[in-house]
């Protein structure tokens, strides 16, 4: 059998809300779900036949640049193309500069099928 590397995000208490996706708030607009604790990922691969090798948790350390950027498309002041940092290799070096996400977390895991 093979090994799987996943991860996934954890909402944890005191939440920042980016989008909202149906009936509830997420981090980002592309997860169909957000676990509200480590227990309840590693439970959900244990009971569907995955064996936990190695997991991990950290915070989510969000660039500046990109939320300052989301603000001036929002307002208006600039559109931004997919291609924006390939283009402005001086702002994507801003990139590295990093603010926490408070309330959410991402579990890193290894699993194997059992």
């Amino acid at each position: 059998m093979g090994i799987l590397r996943l991860d996934s995000s954890q909402e944890v208490v005191g939440v920042w809300v980016y989008y909202e996706k149906g009936k509830e708030f997420k981090l980002d607009p592309t997860h169909v779900r957000e676990y509200r604790s480590e227990r309840e990922f590693l439970d959900l691969l244990r009971r569907n036949g995955f064996k936990v090798i190695e997991y991990r948790s950290k915070g989510v350390r969000y660039p500046i640049m990109d939320l300052l950027l989301r603000l001036l498309m929002k307002l208006r002041l600039l559109k931004v193309p997919p291609d924006f940092y390939l283009r402005h290799r001086m702002l994507r070096k801003l990139r590295w500069m990093r603010i926490p996400v408070i309330g959410y977390r991402t579990i890193e895991v290894v699993v194997r099928k059992t």
